[in-house]
């Protein structure tokens, strides 16, 4: 089941908007169109959103697949054909803003003048666009705000009378859901480094996209939704995603004086991936970044209150260089993803979350589910009770515990599935245990994007189980992108902010959680106890999953983008759980703190 087949009810799908075929009689589908390679324009939908291909979907476009852009509604058929709407009144639908763009602009199609640009998005009923060099970028939802500045030259339309929803509006903190936690503190003031020898951040996407023909935070995939050969980690656009969030960020001050944290931006793992950019190596640049920072008359006076994204992926040699190095002996903080995956010589750490699957981070999905989180709409089962997709793992302790996964499958209503890509072999006794249960070596399925994050989507618990290592992973972060309730297996698995600024991030009000001993002597039952018990709390599980969802996430959108996401309260968390690490008394007077200590405190690196 891991290739998705449309619905008969277009409104059930969060993952995408209504599609012109299914907004109004003026396009219909080209009945027996195929791709031929067997996809339809139902399959199409998984690539296409509101009359366009999804970013980095353009690939299944064109002659070689049959011109899904003039079969498909969803991929644009009738775009062109189609006269302009007619005017129902004098008054304008759309207000012209010059030097500015539109927020969250996450979808885009390909037309020769502004008015076909408008036509377009008065079918597709957008709220506003953009448009520049035969491009025309939208967003069907307004975020907050609604536009930015800029000196591109570009002119945003915005549909008179358009407003952002309610659940946006009130940034996903879970307006209407009572018993969604209030707003913490402030966290502490920071000054971000922009230095041209330490942000690269621009520079790096632009020679990697030129080298590997995507952005480094595409999710690139092929005809049937699996992750394309040389696409990028969905991790290596980490250090983008954080450093929009902070650049953009309320606590951010220009004057270093004021700061309590320095922020160093620290591309690693992307700056080794692209390697040669403007003339310089990898190693080079972190070798300019380093000599930066040294001279810095803020590093030199509190080089323990900077701090960097030290995460580090499989197939990194040297992330860091001589600028991890430095950060490293100098007593930085390190946030690291992955307590496993974090450059090396780093004492002190953060475990931040990592990046959730890019289809479950969209500005339209996280309007849906935030819908869907609370009032009434709270109370309703989706379809499906249970959901796991992941890999078999390595060792023998956490095999021996995602090997009882296997057994969930016999609940209602559950959809629990190993996927294809993890350990070659199994440990004797594992294997033996996976066949008494009705387990084969061809029961694993390969990954699939689209398929995960829709399954996610329908599912009223996802299960989170550690790995190999002993963090959560992308599994916590997917399922409260999707607004499902994680039910967490074991007390060992750790999970970011547990314990941080202000008292433990509330993982009690939004998760359920299984006895790793009862889990693993009786499976089924002790998951169907639990899952039992927590029926009836669903409401307020999910109200303070919105909650969660705003303070784990940096942002929605489809690319680290300054006017392609609205941020959430991630960075806000982020820079609490660095101020905990400073000043474990009383971190929201971080300043006061900063000056009993005499400048011992942290630096921030990314």
């Amino acid at each position: 089941d891991n290739t998705h087949t449309a619905g008969t009810q277009a409104t059930t799908s969060p993952l995408r908007p209504l599609t012109m075929a299914e907004s109004g009689p003026e396009c219909e589908d080209t009945v027996g169109w195929e791709n031929n390679r067997g996809k339809t324009c139902r399959d199409y939908a998984d690539w296409c959103d509101g009359g366009a291909f999804r970013q980095g979907s353009e690939w299944a476009a064109g002659e070689v697949f049959n011109h899904p852009e003039q079969h498909c509604c969803a991929c644009g058929k009738g775009a062109s054909a189609l006269p302009p709407p007619r005017p129902t009144s004098d008054s304008p639908t759309f207000s012209s803003r010059a030097n500015a763009m539109c927020n969250g602009a996450d979808s885009e199609v390909r037309t020769t003048t502004v008015e076909g640009c408008e036509a377009h998005c008065e079918r597709v009923r957008c709220a506003c666009f953009h448009f520049r060099r035969s491009v025309c970028s939208f967003a069907l939802v307004l975020a907050t705000p609604s536009l930015q500045a800029t000196s591109r030259g570009y002119v945003a339309h915005l549909r008179v009378g358009a407003q952002p929803p309610p659940q946006l509006a009130a940034r996903h903190t879970g307006a209407g859901c009572a018993s969604s936690p209030q707003r913490q503190g402030s966290p502490p003031a920071f000054y971000l480094y922009e230095e041209p020898a330490l942000e690269w951040g621009e520079r790096l996407s632009r020679c990697f996209e030129a080298a590997r023909g995507m952005p480094p935070w595409a999710l690139a995939v092929n005809d049937s939704a699996h992750q394309r050969d040389g696409a990028p980690p969905i991790q290596l656009a980490h250090g983008l995603w954080l450093y929009q969030a902070l650049r953009q960020h309320p606590a951010r001050t220009r004057i270093p004086e004021r700061a309590a944290l320095y922020v160093v931006p620290a591309y690693g793992s992307l700056s080794e991936a692209t390697g040669g950019c403007d003339g310089q190596t990898h190693l080079n640049r972190m070798e300019a970044a380093a000599s930066a920072l040294r001279t810095s008359p803020w590093f030199k006076a509190a080089p323990r209150r900077h701090l960097l994204l030290a995460s580090t992926l499989p197939e990194d040699r040297n992330a860091l260089g001589a600028l991890g190095e430095l950060a490293a002996t100098s007593g930085a903080v390190a946030l690291c993803a992955d307590s496993r995956s974090c450059a090396r010589g780093f004492q002190r750490r953060v475990v931040i979350p990592p990046l959730p699957l890019p289809p479950l981070a969209t500005l339209a999905v996280q309007l849906q589910t935030a819908r869907q989180m609370c009032g009434a709409a709270a109370a309703r089962r989706r379809p499906t009770s249970l959901f796991f997709r992941g890999l078999h793992a390595k060792s023998h302790e956490a095999q021996e515990l995602r090997a009882r996964l296997w057994t969930l499958r016999q609940l209602p209503g559950a959809a629990v599935k190993f996927t294809r890509g993890g350990s070659a072999s199994l440990e004797p006794d594992t294997r033996r245990w996976l066949v008494a249960q009705g387990w084969s070596g061809g029961s694993a399925v390969p990954f699939n994007a689209y398929a995960y994050a829709r399954a996610a989507l329908r599912s009223d618990f996802c299960v989170v189980v550690r790995g190999d290592g002993q963090n959560a992973g992308r599994m916590l972060v997917d399922a409260v992108a999707a607004g499902c309730v994680p039910l967490v297996i074991g007390d060992k698995t750790v999970l970011p902010f547990r314990k941080r600024q202000g008292g433990p991030l509330p993982y009690a009000d939004f998760t359920v959680g299984v006895d790793e001993l009862e889990y693993m002597r009786y499976p089924a039952e002790t998951v169907r106890k639990a899952l039992e018990e927590a029926a009836p709390r669903l409401p307020q599980l999910r109200a303070a999953l919105l909650a969660a969802r705003e303070r784990l996430l940096l942002g929605y959108g489809d690319a680290p983008l300054r006017y392609n996401m609205s941020l959430a309260r991630g960075a806000d968390t982020l820079l609490r759980a660095v101020g905990q690490l400073i000043c474990p008394r009383n971190p929201a007077s971080l300043s006061s703190c900063i000056g009993e200590q005499a400048g011992t405190g942290a630096t921030v690196f990314f």
